[in-house]
């Protein structure tokens, strides 16, 4: 059975850069997201090079063609809260969201 761990941590909405890279760190540390930001709980699994993107969407109307297009591209959808969607590739070539 897998560790997990849930870490308390506050972000800034227009700070989703510096967020990305604690998700990424995180990943490499073999530490994986798979849910709430405020609270990210993790998974232990192997260490990984990920990507990690949040992209904010508050429309629902052509949020499955959205998801969609995104996983088309390579990216898997980790959760959404609020109207932002949690992103991650292990990709290198995956475009941008």
């Amino acid at each position: 059975m897998s560790k997990r761990k849930c870490v308390f941590r506050l972000f800034s909405a227009w700070n989703d850069a510096k967020e990305e890279r604690w998700l990424e760190e995180m990943a490499q540390a073999g530490w994986h997201l798979v849910s709430d930001p405020v609270v990210y709980c993790f998974k232990e699994g192997v260490p990984a090079q990920m990507r990690y993107r949040l992209d904010y969407r508050s429309e629902r109307s052509g949020l499955d063609e959205y998801l969609r297009l995104c996983k088309d591209s390579g990216w898997e959808r980790v959760f959404s809260f609020a109207g932002w969607q949690y992103f991650r590739t292990a990709s290198d070539t995956a475009p941008e969201i």
